[in-house]
């Protein structure tokens, strides 16, 4: 369900976003549209504009040209046909009357007059002039050769007395037959056009241009050094110009200074030359970039604004979404029982007369109209059985049960029980729920909303646990529960009947208190043998409150409960056990002194009988036949037989007489002392021991487990076969509880059916002189050694391949050591 959520929810979050992304996509491009639209409406307005502003420049341009013309033909009309230029040169009249001409122009010009020569006669800014010759100037050198009186726009250049930039305009002197008599000029600055240019109110980054014909730019504002006489490309920049036509607008890069702009032309109709009026595209749409800004961030912000109140709305909502769908999942999924039971009308306790009568009806008002799976498995119904169940119906085995649980759920809006009750097929079960009443506006209870769960298993646990507990309080043995850090958490009766303190006394305790075995460092090694292994069976004493010592065996179980540790301990009171032991042991004390009188009285005949034997045979030495000599040897023999089985059978006898002295052994020493005491017999028969594993330390008599190896290397060399040097392999393998250890050899091997009669005492499976004689009771001396240590003994051997192996078990809680290394 969690998976589908999750789709549902990213399916609606796509779908409101994708709607959405549309909208204002749609709303972008429309904005975009509209200051595109903007943006092209303010261009075609900047062309009209500028070529406005082209011809009004040129009607400007047209009238300085004109009255530049006109004041060329008064200065011919001045001079006349047949000028007299040193009477000119030196006439003041006519120096005034040149300035005041030039006074009457706008353009303020110099007027100068040269004659046929090339020399200035006359300039309107100084009197007299001094010789300045002009012949060799371009225009000049036009107006001799070329017989056009008209006037003409010269390209600009540097002038000899005023020493600035400026640009004539020129006009031929004719004499009145014709021919050349001298040129009329009026020099203009490119400055002229500063004045017309501000009125023109462009904006930073507009330029008003005056060019000739060719493209040679004459004026230019703003002003740029350098500019002013260069040559414009017009056929690539504006072909329009070269064309011919009289006005055009188009986008063009300045040459100049690389600035994009409208620009528009007009060309002076009557002169050589044009104006050109330029409008850079950054200052037409500096507002209207202002106003894109404007509107993209106005925008942007309503789109982020709206964008976030979808979000906030859409993340409530799937909040809320996700709230029903987490409802309804943990109603479905849930493991406790949920019901809603709804009431035919609102219920008001407070308010209620008849409270008796208010319970009855609403015992019948309230149905279930929702229940969960896990409700009606614990009721074992199906889901159109249980829908409309009023809550009578669930008491109807104890109405009284019911009428009080109503009360009180009606006059405290919550109540929390546990009850008995009965599944739809009658069985019994018990509920422990918690109902909420679920109100109208006035405050009425209108619905009940419940939680339960089936605690029929739980309490019957409960029952089974107070049994249990009783059982345990009550038990014979002595019972304890100690915490990691050797605190007692629990003692029974037992274990305070027989320690002589109450059980609050014992839970006041620490396990060093009563048992002087157990400082903390044991303790701490005892704790991390338990984690190891899971049980330890030990024997110690416990102090008694009256200072005796008891003995005690415990067999400690660990646990570990929600990452804490405890020891489970039975224990059980071993006084009776003890006395038995040192009974047993005061009656096997005498039973060996007996063996050994016994020994030592049946012995004495036996050796008189070898001696009287050995001494007839050398008195009668030359008169025995050899039966009789065979006869003696028989007897001498058989006192030697059966001395060593009296010998042997004492031996036996003390077996097991050490086990209260058990200690620390080390297995691995124990085998380098029998590789030592087998010494002569290892290298006479040239025999190898390997010790394929390590060797633990157990607790055990340390004289019997050398006896024990001894018993079993030294069988593996005694019984080997011909030409093979022996071989013993041992390992010990951990077991659940118990080590076992095997020693293997590669010699004759045994039978499986002798398997078990080899560990019976004094039998032989082979010749009394066979394999170096013996009485066989090597091998029940080894079974008594094991057994008497708790563990068991047997033989494995393969009767098609060579060898036997013995393997025997020692109980896994003797072990108090870490491994060994064995024989080196």
């Amino acid at each position: 369900m969690r998976g589908s959520d999750f789709v549902a929810r990213v399916s609606t979050r796509v779908w409101v976003h994708g709607i959405w992304a549309v909208i204002a996509m749609l709303l972008v491009l429309a904005a975009a549209a509209s200051q595109i639209a903007l943006r092209n409406d303010l261009l075609v307005r900047a062309e009209e504009r500028v070529q406005s502003l082209a011809k009004l420049s040129a009607e400007n341009a047209t009238r300085i040209f004109e009255g530049a013309e006109l004041a060329l033909e008064l200065m011919a009309h001045r001079v006349g046909p047949s000028p007299d230029w040193d009477r000119i040169g030196q006439s003041k009249d006519d120096w005034d009357w040149l300035n005041w001409l030039v006074d009457q122009l706008d353009a303020a010009p110099r007027a100068l007059l040269v004659d046929e020569q090339g020399v200035i006669r006359l300039y309107s800014e100084r009197f007299p002039i001094p010789p300045v010759s002009l012949a060799d100037r371009d225009h000049f050198q036009h107006h001799r050769t070329n017989p056009d009186r008209r006037g003409r726009i010269n390209a600009p250049l540097h002038g000899r007395i005023v020493k600035q930039t400026i640009f004539p305009v020129t006009r031929r002197l004719e004499r009145g037959d014709g021919t050349f008599a001298g040129e009329a000029i009026l020099n203009l600055s490119p400055e002229l056009i500063e004045e017309f240019y501000r009125s023109l109110g462009l904006e930073a980054n507009g330029v008003l241009v005056l060019q000739r014909r060719d493209g040679t730019i004459l004026a230019r504002f703003p002003h740029r050094e350098g500019v002013v006489g260069t040559r414009v490309d017009n056929d690539r920049l504006f072909p329009e110009i070269a064309e011919g036509k009289p006005y055009a607008t188009r986008v063009t890069t300045s040459p100049v200074d690389g600035v994009t702009r409208i620009t528009g032309f007009h060309a002076l109709a009557q002169h050589e030359a044009q104006v050109l009026v330029g409008m850079s595209h950054s200052d037409i749409l500096a507002g209207w970039q202002r106003t894109v800004g404007l509107v993209a961030g106005v925008l942007l912000t309503g789109l982020l604004v709206v964008t976030l109140l979808i979000e906030i709305l859409l993340r409530q909502h799937l909040r809320i979404r996700a709230s029903e769908n987490r409802y309804d999942m943990f109603f479905r999924q849930s493991l406790d029982g949920i019901s809603i039971m709804e009431a035919d009308r609102p219920f008001d306790w407070a308010g209620s007369a008849d409270r008796q009568a208010l319970i009855d009806e609403a015992g019948r008002s309230f149905k279930v109209v929702k229940v969960n799976d896990a409700k009606l498995a614990q009721y074992g119904a199906r889901r159109d059985e249980f829908l409309g169940r009023p809550f009578n119906a669930f008491f109807a085995h104890n109405p009284d049960a019911g009428r009080k649980a109503l009360a009180d759920f009606l006059a405290a809006g919550h109540l929390r029980m546990e009850s008995e009750e009965r599944r739809l097929d009658g069985t019994p079960i018990w509920i422990e729920g918690d109902y909420s009443a679920i109100y109208d506006p006035q405050g009425r209870i209108v619905g009940i909303f419940g939680i339960q769960r089936d605690v029929t298993a739980k309490r019957a646990a409960e029952q089974e646990l107070r049994r249990t507990q009783f059982a345990i309080d009550q038990s014979a043995e002595m019972v304890f529960l100690v915490a990691a850090d050797a605190r007692y958490l629990y003692a029974n009766e037992a274990a305070a009947k027989v320690l002589g303190f109450t059980r609050q006394e014992l839970t006041q305790k620490r396990v060093f208190d009563l048992d002087l075995n157990f400082g903390p460092q044991v303790w701490a090694g005892a704790m991390d043998r338990l984690r190891k292994r899971g049980t330890l069976l030990f024997e110690t004493s416990l102090r008694a409150k009256s200072g005796a010592s008891i003995p005690i065996e415990i067999n400690g179980t660990y646990l570990s409960i929600d990452g804490r540790e405890y020891i489970y301990a039975f224990a059980r009171d071993i006084r009776e056990r003890k006395e038995a032991e040192e009974r047993l042991l005061r009656s096997n004390t005498e039973l060996e002194q007996f063996a050994y009188i016994a020994s030592h009285d049946l012995r004495e005949p036996l050796r008189t009988v070898t001696s009287y034997a050995t001494l007839l045979e050398r008195r009668l030495v030359d008169r025995l036949d050899d039966d009789t000599r065979d006869m003696l040897r028989f007897v001498r023999d058989g006192a030697r037989r059966m001395n060593a089985l009296v010998l042997d059978m004492l031996e036996y006898s003390r077996i097991g007489r050490e086990l209260k002295m058990r200690e620390p052994v080390a297995i691995g020493a124990a085998l380098a002392a029998v590789r030592a005491n087998l010494h002569s017999a290892l290298a006479e028969s040239d025999a190898t021991i390997v010790v394929e594993t390590e060797m633990p330390v157990i607790r055990a008599s340390g004289s019997e487990i050398e006896r024990l190896f001894q018993n079993l290397i030294a069988n593996g060399v005694k019984y080997r076969r011909p030409d093979v040097a022996p071989e013993i392999r041992l390992r010990a393998l951990r077991k659940e509880g118990f080590w076992q250890f095997e020693v293997a050899d590669n010699g004759i091997g045994i039978a499986p059916e002798h398997a078990e009669r080899v560990f019976r005492i004094f039998h032989r499976l082979h010749g009394q002189n066979a394999y170096g004689g013996g009485t066989g009771i090597g091998l029940a001396i080894c079974k008594k050694i094991v057994e008497n240590h708790g563990g068991r003994i047997w033989i494995r051997s393969d009767a098609e391949g060579p060898g036997a192996t013995v393997a025997f078990t020692l109980p896994g809680d003797a072990e108090v050591g870490p491994l060994q290394t064995g024989v080196p």
